[in-house]
C-alpha cells in the first residue's frame, strides 16, 4: 500500500494531466448533440464521390430556404389585424357629451349678459335634457358600431381591406366603412340631426369637442395580431413533396445540381431527425467519446514532441483546453438561439490570444484543434471549417508580431475581409448565382471580426489569472521611460548605457537563431537592476574612483555576485513578471567572478581560495532566450576592456567568453545547438564591429 501511494506520489503530474484530458473529453461530449451524422459530405455543382445512390425509405423533400422565406413574405402581407373593442369607452363619451351640453349652454346663456337666477337655471335645465335626449341616441349608435382612430393604429388599412374586431371574445370581419371615424361619425350626427334646426349646431359642437381627444373604442391589439401570424407562420409547409423508396438518388461521379443537392438535403434532414433508441444513443457517445479523444490526443501529442516546455507546465495546458472548451461552448449556445448564427463566434480570438502568450504554431494548431472538434456540431462542416481556416491562418499572421495597439483593428479587418472573400467564392461555387449571396452573413462576419478587439482586455485577464506575459505588457516594460528602468538611468548610468547595448545584440542575436525577440529585449534592459544598490562598485559607474581598492578579493566578489540577488529583489518589489526575473538569476549562471579569483590567487598564493565564494548563485539558462542574453552581456561588458580594438581581437573575444561558457556547461539546459551558436558569434561580431566603427582591413 505505501509503495502504491509513492508510486502515485512520484507520478501526480503525469496522474494530473491524464485527469485533464479525460475531464476535457467528457466536457466536450456531454456538450455535443445526440444524434447520428449523415456518412456522405456533398455539396452544391460539386462531383458526387461516392457510388449510385439510392433512397432506402421515402423521402419527404423539405423546402429549401429561398422558398420557405417566400412562403413567410407571402403569410406575412396577408396577416389578419385584430382590434379590440372597448365596451367602457361609450359610457365614459355619454357623460362627457352631457358634461359638455351643460357647458355650452352655460357659455350661450352668459354672452347673452342674462341674469342666471333660478328661474334662468330652472329653464336651462330643461333645455339641456331635451338637447341630451335628442343627441344621446346618436352618440351610442357611433359607438355600439365602432369608433377608430385610423391615424394612430398600428397598422395602414387600405379602403378595401378587412379586418377584424374582437367583441366579446368574438372576431367580426370589417371593413372601413364598417367603423366610424371622426369625419363619417360628423357625417352621420349631421343627418340624424338635420331636423333639429335649432339644436343642431350646439349638438355638432359639442360632439366634436368630445370626439377630439381619445375617442376611438376600436383598438388596435398587437398581441393578437402577433399570435395568430404565428399561429399561421407555424402552420406552413415545409415539405414540397416527396421521393420514393428504391428511387435513385444521384450516380456516382454525377454533378450535385440544385434539384439533386435538394433532395440530399432532405435526406441527411430526415436522416439525422432520427430519434435514436436508447442502444444506439450509447453506441454514438462512444463514437463521440473516441473522436474527440483522438483529436485531443493529436493535440497532447503535439505538445509532448514539439513543445516540451508547454506539456510540462500544467498552468499552461489548462489554459489551451479551457480555450478549447469554450468555444465548444459558445458553439452550443450559438446553435440553440434561434436568432444568432454560428458564424458570429469569434474562432479567431483563439488563435490571436495563444499567440500572445505562445508562438504561432502553438496558436495554429490550438485553433485547428477547436475547429476538428466544432466540425461535429456544425452543418455544412467542411464550409464552416474552411472560413474558419482561412481566417485563422489570417489572424494568427496579423498577430505574429504584435507591437501596437493599432494592430488589433488591422487584424479585426483582414479577418473580415478573409471571411467575405471565402464566403463569396464558395457560394458562387455552389449556387452560381450572385443573387444567392445574402448580405446578412456579412453582418455576422462582422460581429465576429469586431469582436477579435476584445482581446485586448482578455490578454490582460488571462496575464492576472495564469500569470503570463504578452507582448503588450512586454512593450510597456521595454519603454525606457517606464519608472524602473529612469531611476537605473539616474542611479547607474554606466549600467543602463550597457543594458541598452546588451538589448540590442541579444535582440538581434536572437531574431536570427529564432525566439522571442521582445521578451529577450524586455529582459536586456533589468538583467542588471541590481547594480542600483551599489553602483560605484561595478566599473561602468565609475568616475576615476574605484571603491574596489580597499577592500579584500572576497568582499569585492560578494558584492558583484550580490547583484543578482538585488536584482530579483528589486524586480519582485517592483512587480515584474517571473518570466523577465529569470533572466536576472540567469545571465551570469553559475559562472565565477574571475577577476577577483585571480586577484585573491596572486595575494594568497600559498592558500587556494574556496571557489564557492566567487561563483555566482544561478541556476544556469534553461531556455534559447537566457542562453542568448548571457553570451550577449558577457561580451559585451568585455568588449569595453579591450584596447586598440580591431576585428581580430573582436572575435578572439567572443570566440573565448563563448567556448569557455559552453566548457563549464552553462548551456546544457537551454535548448540550443552548435549550429545557432555558431550564428550568434557572428551577429554578435558584426553588432560589436558597428558599435565600435571598426573596418575589416582587405
Amino acid at each position: 500500500m505505501q509503495k502504491f501511494v509513492e508510486n502515485i506520489r512520484n507520478r501526480h503530474d503525469a496522474i494530473y494531466k491524464v485527469l485533464l484530458f479525460l475531464g476535457t473529453v467528457v466536457f466536450i461530449v456531454f456538450l455535443l448533440p445526440r444524434e447520428v451524422s449523415f456518412k456522405y459530405e456533398f455539396q452544391k455543382n460539386m462531383p458526387w464521390q461516392y457510388g449510385d445512390l439510392y433512397a432506402p425509405y421515402e423521402i419527404p423533400i423539405q423546402k429549401n430556404a429561398d422558398e420557405l422565406r417566400q412562403d413567410r413574405i407571402n403569410v406575412t402581407a396577408k396577416q389578419k389585424l385584430y382590434y379590440k373593442y372597448d365596451e367602457d369607452k361609450a359610457e365614459q363619451k355619454a357623460v362627457e357629451f352631457e358634461l359638455e351640453i351643460s357647458k355650452l349652454l352655460t357659455d350661450e346663456l352668459k354672452n347673452t349678459g342674462a341674469n342666471l337666477s333660478s328661474t334662468e337655471l330652472d329653464k336651462m335645465e330643461l333645455v339641456r335634457e331635451k338637447f341630451v335626449r335628442i343627441g344621446m341616441p346618436v352618440v351610442n349608435d357611433i359607438y355600439k358600431k365602432g369608433m377608430m382612430d385610423f391615424t394612430q393604429q398600428g397598422e395602414v388599412i387600405s379602403d378595401t381591406s378587412v379586418f377584424y374586431v374582437v367583441k366579446h371574445n368574438v372576431a367580426g370581419e370589417y371593413t372601413k366603412d364598417d367603423i366610424f371615424t371622426l369625419r363619417t361619425a360628423i357625417e352621420f350626427a349631421e343627418g340624424m340631426w338635420k331636423r333639429n334646426y335649432e339644436e343642431k349646431e350646439i349638438l355638432l359642437k359639442a360632439l366634436e369637442n368630445i370626439l377630439q381627444k381619445d375617442a376611438a373604442n376600436v383598438l388596435y391589439d398587437s398581441r393578437k395580431t402577433k399570435l395568430v401570424l404565428e399561429e399561421e407562420l407555424s402552420k406552413l409547409e415545409t415539405e414540397a413533396g416527396t421521393w420514393k423508396a428504391g428511387q435513385l438518388i444521384v450516380k456516382k461521379g454525377e454533378i450535385v445540381n440544385k434539384e439533386r443537392f435538394e433532395i440530399l438535403t432532405s435526406y441527411k434532414f430526415k436522416y439525422e431527425s432520427q430519434i435514436l433508441e436508447k442502444n444506439k444513443r450509447v453506441v454514438v457517445t462512444m463514437a463521440q467519446v473516441v473522436l474527440v479523444a483522438v483529436a485531443l490526443g493529436c493535440f497532447f501529442l503535439f505538445l509532448f514532441y514539439f513543445r516540451k516546455e508547454i506539456f510540462y507546465n500544467n498552468r499552461h495546458i489548462v489554459f489551451l483546453l479551457m480555450a478549447i472548451n469554450f468555444f465548444v461552448l459558445a458553439t452550443l449556445v450559438s446553435l440553440k438561439v434561434s436568432w444568432l448564427q454560428v458564424y458570429v463566434v469569434p474562432f479567431c480570438l483563439v488563435p490571436v490570444i495563444v499567440r500572445s502568450f505562445f508562438d504561432t504554431r502553438t496558436a495554429f494548431f490550438t485553433h485547428l484543434i477547436t475547429l476538428m472538434i466544432v466540425g461535429f456540431m456544425v452543418s455544412d462542416s467542411f464550409s464552416f471549417v474552411f472560413y474558419q481556416f482561412v481566417a485563422g491562418i489570417v489572424a494568427i499572421f496579423g498577430f505574429a508580431n504584435f507591437r501596437r495597439r493599432s494592430q488589433l483593428l488591422i487584424t479585426s479587418a483582414m479577418v473580415f475581409l478573409a471571411y467575405s472573400i471565402t464566403f463569396f467564392a464558395l457560394t458562387l461555387l455552389q449556387e452560381g448565382d450572385f443573387s444567392k449571396i445574402l448580405l446578412r452573413n456579412y453582418m455576422w462576419f462582422a460581429v465576429s471580426s469586431a469582436l477579435i478587439m476584445f482581446a485586448y482586455p482578455l490578454i490582460f485577464a488571462f496575464e492576472k489569472i495564469f500569470g503570463f506575459i504578452s507582448d503588450l505588457t512586454l512593450l510597456e516594460l521595454a519603454d525606457t521611460n517606464n519608472k524602473l528602468l529612469r531611476e537605473l538611468s539616474l542611479k547607474a548610468p554606466g549600467t543602463f548605457q550597457h543594458s541598452l547595448q546588451v538589448a540590442n545584440l541579444a535582440e538581434a542575436a536572437i531574431y536570427k537563431v529564432g525566439g522571442n525577440s521582445l521578451l529577450i529585449r524586455t529582459a536586456a534592459l533589468y538583467h542588471d537592476i541590481g547594480k542600483m544598490e551599489r553602483p560605484m562598485y561595478f566599473i561602468e559607474n565609475q568616475a576615476g574612483v574605484n571603491p574596489h581598492h580597499e577592500l579584500s578579493s572576497e568582499e569585492s566578489a560578494r558584492i558583484i555576485i550580490d547583484h543578482v540577488l538585488h536584482g530579483i529583489e528589486i524586480a519582485k518589489k517592483n512587480r515584474l513578471p517571473e518570466q523577465v526575473i529569470d533572466f536576472i538569476r540567469t545571465h551570469h549562471g553559475t559562472t565565477r567572478a574571475e577577476y577577483f579569483y585571480r586577484k585573491a590567487k596572486e595575494d594568497f598564493p600559498e592558500e587556494s581560495p574556496e571557489e564557492s565564494l566567487y561563483t555566482y548563485p544561478g541556476p544556469i539558462p534553461f531556455s534559447k532566450e537566457t542562453a542568448v542574453l548571457m553570451m550577449a552581456d558577457s561580451v559585451e561588458a568585455a568588449s569595453r576592456s579591450i584596447k586598440d580594438i580591431n576585428s581580430e581581437k573582436i572575435e578572439q573575444l567572443i570566440e573565448k567568453i563563448i567556448n569557455k561558457q559552453i566548457e563549464e556547461g552553462q548551456f546544457a539546459n537551454a535548448d540550443i545547438t552548435l549550429k545557432e551558436i555558431s550564428q550568434i558569434k557572428k551577429i554578435l561580431k558584426k553588432m560589436l564591429m558597428n558599435i565600435y566603427h571598426v573596418r575589416i582591413e582587405y
